[in-house]
């Protein structure tokens, strides 16, 4: 009966160890598995990390693009807006200067300064696109307004003559009244030739 019991206590024994043994090759076989899978879900990490990396240069440099794109097209419309508006300046400024034959430059000048000081061109010169029939009407008026300063000016050969003859006054023994002077200098052109041929005798 000992070797009965001896023999029972053997094989528990053993059945015992076999599933101790067994036991240990699950746990060994699920901490491999838990091993390979937290490298798989750092690798997944790592991968999803490096996805986010690249979309964020790749929207990076799209932006870069669209404003580099966005940069040359407001040039180009700058550019287009620059070259209208000096032709319609222009424009302007040959329908002041007219059939005036003054200086192109000076009458833009012109055009400048009543545009700088004058409220109600401004205005009208703003909105030229939206009523081109205002703009005309100003034109046309500073037309008259130029024309009326270029005759003012007193034609260089004008001068001349008005020299010449002072000078002729002087040399003949003749007192320049200081009243003439001053009649003479704000004489109109017609004025001063008539006043010349009358004095020439």
């Amino acid at each position: 009966m000992s070797d009965l019991m001896n023999a029972d206590a053997t094989t528990e024994t053993q059945d015992m160890a076999g599933i101790a043994a067994g036991i240990q090759s699950n746990v060994s076989q699920e901490a491999g598995s838990e091993s390979t899978g937290g490298q798989e879900a750092t690798d997944n990490v790592t991968d999803m990390q490096e996805f986010i990396k690249q979309t964020a240069q790749q929207s990076n440099d799209l932006k870069a693009q669209v404003d580099t794109l966005t940069k040359q097209q407001q040039e180009f419309v700058n550019s287009q807006r620059l070259e209208q508006v000096n032709k319609e300046i222009k424009s302007a400024v040959e329908a002041i200067n007219g059939k005036v034959g003054g200086d192109p430059e000076m009458a833009e000048l012109y055009l400048e300064k009543q545009y700088a000081t004058n409220p109600d061109l401004k205005k009208v010169w703003d909105n030229r696109a939206e009523n081109p029939e205002a703009l005309n009407k100003a034109l046309e008026l500073l037309n008259k307004e130029w024309a009326a300063k270029n005759q003012n000016m007193i034609d260089p050969q004008v001068a001349e003559n008005q020299r010449a003859l002072m000078d002729s006054q002087r040399s003949g023994g003749t007192v320049q009244n200081e009243d003439l002077d001053i009649k003479l200098a704000n004489m109109s052109d017609a004025e001063f030739m008539r006043e010349m041929r009358r004095l020439g005798g």
